[in-house]
């Protein structure tokens, strides 16, 4: 979608509850290697084929899926879809099959809030308790505070250089690609509050 263009230049549908939409507040949107549309929402997981909207049931072998709330959405490029469950921790589905992802496996809290997944094909997670990589079918917590080990994480962006930045309830911390701290910014430093929520890299022109 290019930004040189005004929105009234593209062809516009709208679906709400009128034209079946289960709900009218989606939080996340992504859509599948097999073109379908799949929405996370507050009442749970749907999936548009163009016409109709059906609702997702998780069924995870490896634990039960007791929560049927959904804040976000993600895809990797293999095409495994990643679920944020409103305060359930993760689910994943890839190839027909579905697995949850909690405390049990690493996550430092189920209340996950930020997902990223960088150049280096590595899954960075921001929690209500610090952030985590996966490695292997496990999660690993990663320091990026010593001052705070359990910082809670907002957002993970990473820069053109490869570096990460973290939004958390006390000020933006960056890092190289591996969790090293680089650097912190604070009040003290400019910001209008210590708790940051969201991250936008804005590109340089010239």
């Amino acid at each position: 979608m290019s930004t040189e263009r005004a929105l009234s230049q593209y062809h516009v549908s709208t679906w709400t509850s009128d034209q079946g939409l289960p709900t009218q507040g989606v939080n996340g949107i992504i859509q599948s290697d097999e073109g379908y549309v799949w929405l996370a929402t507050y009442e749970g997981l749907f999936k548009f084929n163009g016409i109709n909207f059906n609702s997702i049931i998780p069924e995870a072998s490896n634990n039960s899926i007791a929560v049927n709330s959904f804040k976000g959405l993600y895809k990797e490029p293999c095409g495994k879809i990643w679920m944020v469950a409103n305060g359930g921790g993760l689910i994943s589905y890839h190839q027909d099959a579905w697995k949850i992802y909690s405390t049990k496996d690493g996550l430092t809290s189920n209340v996950v809030n930020s997902f990223l997944f960088n150049s280096q094909d590595k899954l960075w997670i921001g929690t209500s308790k610090g952030a985590v990589i996966k490695k292997g079918e496990r999660f690993e917590q990663v320091i990026i505070d010593e001052s705070n080990r359990q910082i809670p994480i907002n957002d993970i962006l990473e820069d053109p250089k490869g570096n990460l930045w973290f939004a958390t309830s006390n000020g933006v911390i960056k890092t190289d690609g591996n969790g090293k701290f680089l650097e912190k910014l604070t009040l003290e430093d400019g910001l209008y509050s210590d708790n940051v929520f969201s991250l936008l890299i804005e590109p340089l022109n010239g």
